[in-house]
């Protein structure tokens, strides 16, 4: 992941606009950079943007909404009415730009804010709502929030902090710096899972007991299975008996049945009786007439057809009539219409050929204006071919615009005259040979500077080598004194420490019993009778043993000097193995010195050595010409394109004339859209109209003829068919025809009646059977009346139901028995299967589980730890050789502990330390904590935020030595915060902010 544009307005201090990009110059070529200014210019601010468009959050206040904003005064610059930050980045899955935003309204109450995220390669906006927009910026880097301000953004108060904590308090705050706090909650989960799950083998296991309490005893479960045995067995008796009580019942029953539905039948036989003679009276003249007029139906009907044909014949030809006399007025209408349309009066003979001509007379105009169209829009498009790259614009009145023209023409004219001026020397007519001639020496004169400022860097390396040589030599020269002055203090105090020891051992042998008592110990035998217990060694008075006294002091005098002694030593070795280093160094660094200088020279060749001014000078000239002749050639290029515009732009205003005039002329002759397709309708409608009036004709002429012939054949039909009815009693034949049933009816009629015949004959049938039947119950039947034998039933079905309740009370307790049985088997199942899947539960809780997840968190807290300690021992080697990173043993300090490998390995808490150290130390562990958060991500950007003003300028060289390095050796974009003037002499590129007196602050790239 690398930073490479930061943009915003209105940020804190830092009013109005401002840009940082990492692409351009002078940050291409000098990726180590400085952030310089005073406190409280906006340094930080700096950082505060690239955390706040990509996370909506910034390190010193956590994450940002409109009311975080209001309440605390914090990001909107005073008196702004809105803010902005935009970050450019580039990772694996390609380049984005992040932005977020703020603004008030119309009422200066700040609105909420905004976030969008671009592809800044398809130049797309990806849908998503702003809360989205930082988890896709974590997707896309590859690093969350907490991630990237310890990979990308680095602080070294918190591991200034994190070196000298505690035990407890490191492991804190180590959980903040690298988010190891889900090992703790990892731990918590174990120990919940495990309790959970074993809670549900616990409740089952009561449920268990709670069962086997319920459980009856099992004499009296057998001897519940014995009584249903015997009751289920007097059940079929009396469930017999019911049976044939109700049989005997229900033929009583049936006898009652019977004789009622015999009675109702008799009484519907003579209802159907009376119908029938009803029917006959009402019915039988309307079937009688119909059956006489049968023979003379289809004579009659065809009367009937006849006569209404007649009917409406003539009804449809006073509709055709009607017919004829709206054609004629729409003849009229479409006269009318052709008149309108063409301008000119039409006979129906020429009216068709009238309307073919006008159509072609305006479709002519129309090709031809369309024509000039066509030529206006392809000289258009020639015209923006030609003015594309000159930014001219176009204006609804030409003529103006063809002013305007030849205006910036002329203007262009002086211009390119201006330039020739100004370009005397250059050769115009070979611009590009000329562009490479001046880019090559520009390039030259740079690269000179360059080797320069490089051949100084060098010489200044070479003296501070040869320096540190000489002062390592006095240090070589001094050490071998040292030692043998330490050597004999040493053994001096080695010699006394056995001359008083021999003492000592003399002493004890000469001792008395009452000396000896001083020497027993509670639990040990006495070298004189062998006793464990030494009553008498007790409440002796005090000893002033000198002996032991000088003794102890002699050998802390040895353990001292021999100490000293094994570090001067090692001191020595290091001494000379740094010498040498540096003696192999310096060889190095003549060799790169005289390299440089040669290189120069031949680069000089004949040139002149002067100052850097004059060759700054040289180099500005030089670019002031090649922008001037890219200048010229731009302009050049503008007035070629306005000179051809010109008489492109002359033509269109002639085109456009001309086709004004023919608009002007087709609008007084046609005013509609579709000349063709008008002219042909109206043209279909007059044909389609003649044909109209011919079909309505011979349709006037075909009625006539069908009413002829239709009355004629009506006559001859009355003239047969009239003497035959009045011989069956009918006058007319309307009169007969009012007597001829529909065949529906004359069908519905007859079967009405045939229906009341067969139900006479079906209920006589019914009437025979039910006698039969009602004789033969009445043989089968008892003397026992009905109201006894239901008396009978009812006792016996009472004494059935109880029994049979006594029954289902013994088979539930027992069926409740075997489920509880059931349950308890099948729970003990259920346990022994939860058992073994709760082993893995078991065993992680007790590797990793307990209450407060503090096992497992300071297990994952000494992998991290390890791990960021070799990590920042590998930088610290960059920064120094001197230290290396340990953690604290049982003995030491809980702070952590750094080895002096200039004082023989000596170890020392780092609170020890001086605040130069310190912050080495810090840096290292910045730099380490980047490298483990970032394993998975490339990070190519990295921000140091201060603390540089420690280091003594020793130090302070090395430092950046080293962090110039990691940025040659990684190609990371590095910047560092800090107000060191002699940080600002070392890194030429810096963006420098400076407070005014209002409170703002201003931003400046050199």
């Amino acid at each position: 992941m690398k930073i490479l544009k930061v943009a915003f307005e209105n940020i804190n201090s830092l009013r109005g606009k401002h840009e940082i990009d990492f692409t351009k110059e002078p940050f291409k070529t000098n990726a180590l950079f400085a952030i310089t200014g005073p406190t409280g210019s906006g340094k930080s601010t700096i950082l505060d943007v690239i955390a706040l468009a990509l996370f909506n959050q910034v390190p010193r206040l956590g994450r940002i909404t409109r009311n975080e904003i209001i309440a605390k005064g914090a990001l909107l610059t005073r008196n702004q009415k809105n803010a902005s930050a935009a970050v450019t980045y580039s990772c694996k899955n390609g380049n984005f730009i992040s932005q977020w935003s703020i603004s008030t309204n119309r009422n200066d109450n700040l609105r909420d804010y905004e976030m969008a995220l671009f592809n800044a390669d398809t130049e797309t906006l990806f849908d998503l709502k702003k809360s989205d927009v930082p988890a896709k910026n974590e997707e896309l880097i590859g690093l969350s929030y907490s991630q990237f301000i310890k990979s990308v953004l680095l602080a070294q108060g918190e591991f200034a902090q994190f070196l000298q904590a505690k035990r407890d308090e490191r492991g804190e705050l180590l959980e903040k710096i690298t988010g190891t706090g889900i090992y703790r909650r990892l731990g918590q989960l174990a120990f919940e899972k495990f309790k959970l799950e074993n809670q549900e083998i616990k409740d089952q296991q009561i449920i268990i007991n709670n069962k086997t309490e319920e459980l009856l005893d099992a004499k009296l479960a057998e001897e519940h299975k014995t009584e249903l045995a015997e009751r289920e067995k007097s059940i079929l008796p009396l469930t017999t008996e019911i049976e044939q009580l109700q049989k005997k019942i229900s033929l009583k029953e049936s006898i009652s049945n019977q004789e009622k539905e015999i009675a109702q039948t008799k009484e519907k036989q003579e209802k159907e009786r009376e119908k029938l003679l009803i029917f006959d009276e009402k019915q039988g003249v309307l079937l009688k007439n119909h059956e006489k007029l049968e023979p003379f139906a289809q004579q009659i009907t065809h009367w009937e057809q006849l006569n209404t044909a007649q009917q409406e014949l003539l009804t449809e030809q006073k509709k055709n009539e009607n017919e004829i006399k709206n054609a004629a007025e729409q003849k009229k209408a479409l006269q009318t219409a052709v008149f309108k349309l063409i301008k000119k009066q039409t006979t129906p003979e020429n009216t068709v050929a009238a309307l073919q001509e006008f159509a072609l007379k305006v479709e002519k105009l129309q090709q031809q204006r369309k024509e000039k169209r066509s030529e206006h829009k392809a000289l258009k498009q020639q015209f923006d071919n030609s003015i594309k790259d000159t930014a001219f614009n176009l204006h609804k009145d030409i003529s103006k615009s063809c002013i305007q023209l030849e205006n910036q023409l002329k203007q262009s004219e002086n211009s390119l005259n201006t330039l020739k001026n100004d370009l005397g020397e250059i050769d115009l007519k070979r611009p590009e040979n000329e562009k490479k001639r001046l880019r090559d020496t520009i390039k030259s004169l740079n690269a000179s500077l360059s080797l320069q400022e490089k051949i100084e860097t060098a010489a200044s390396a070479l003296k501070n080598t040869l320096k540190e040589e000489e002062e390592l030599e006095k240090q070589e020269q001094s050490l071998p004194k040292e030692i043998e002055l330490t050597t004999a203090k040493k053994d001096r105090y080695k010699a006394e420490q056995e001359k008083l020891e021999t003492q000592r051992q003399n002493q004890r042998l000469q001792a008395s019993l009452t000396q000896h008592r001083n020497h027993l110990k509670e639990g040990e035998a006495c070298p004189l009778c062998g006793a464990l217990e030494h009553p008498y060694a007790t409440k002796l008075p005090e000893q002033n043993d000198k002996l032991k006294i000088a003794l102890e002091e002699a050998e802390k005098e040895f353990l001292f000097w021999n100490r000293k002694n094994i570090q001067q030593v090692t001191e020595l070795e290091h001494v000379k193995k740094n010498r040498a280093s540096l003696n192999s160094k310096y060889e190095k660094q003549e060799i790169e010195l005289k390299t440089l200088q040669k290189t120069l020279n031949t680069q000089l060749k004949d040139r002149e050595l002067k100052d850097s001014s004059s060759w700054l000078q040289e180099v500005d000239l030089k670019e002031h010409q090649l922008e001037t002749l890219e200048l010229y050639e731009k302009e050049d290029r503008y007035h070629e394109a306005l000179s051809n515009a010109l008489p492109l732009l002359q033509k269109m205003k002639e085109i456009i004339e001309e086709g004004t005039e023919l608009s002007r002329i087709i609008e007084n002759l046609y005013g509609g859209t579709d000349v063709r397709t008008e002219t042909q309708s109206l043209q279909n409608k007059w044909i389609s109209h003649k044909e109209k009036e011919k079909n309505l004709e011979n349709y006037s002429f075909q009625i006539e003829e069908k009413r002829s012939k239709s009355a004629e054949n009506l006559e001859k039909l009355s003239s047969n068919l009239v003497p035959q009815l009045q011989n069956l009693g009918f006058e007319t034949i309307s009169t007969a025809r009012n007597n001829v049933l529909e065949h529906s009816n004359y069908a519905a009629l007859r079967s009405e009646r045939a229906n009341l015949i067969l139900q006479i004959a079906n209920q006589k049938s019914t009437l025979e059977t039910l006698e039969k039947q009602l004789d033969q119950y009445q043989k089968e039947d008892i003397t026992s009346s009905k109201e006894e034998l239901m008396d009978k039933l009812g006792k016996t079905k009472i004494e059935l139901e109880d029994l049979r309740e006594k029954c289902e009370n013994l088979k539930y307790l027992l069926k409740n028995d075997e489920d509880r049985l059931q349950i308890i088997s099948n729970l003990k199942e259920k346990i022994s299967r939860k058992e073994k899947e709760n082993m893995r539960w078991r065993l992680l809780n007790e590797l990793i589980g307990d209450a407060n997840g503090k096992k497992f968190n300071e297990f994952a807290q000494h992998l991290t730890l390890t791990q960021l300690l070799r990590l920042a021992n590998t930088r610290l080697k960059d920064l120094s050789d001197r230290y290396r990173l340990d953690t604290p043993m049982d003995e030491e300090d809980d702070s952590l502990v750094t080895i002096d490998e200039h004082m023989g390995g000596q170890r020392r808490s780092v609170k020890t330390l001086s605040g130069g150290e310190t912050f080495i130390l810090s840096l290292s562990m910045a730099l380490a904590l980047s490298d483990l958060a970032s394993r998975n991500v490339e990070i190519n950007s990295l921000f140091i935020d201060e603390g540089f003003g420690t280091l003594d300028p020793e130090t302070l060289d090395q430092t950046l030595d080293t962090l110039e390095r990691l940025q040659a050796s990684s190609s990371k974009t590095i910047g560092i915060i800090s107000h060191v003037d002699s940080l600002k002499e070392r890194i030429a590129t810096q963006i420098q902010l400076k407070r005014n007196g209002q409170g703002y602050s201003s931003l400046k790239i050199i």
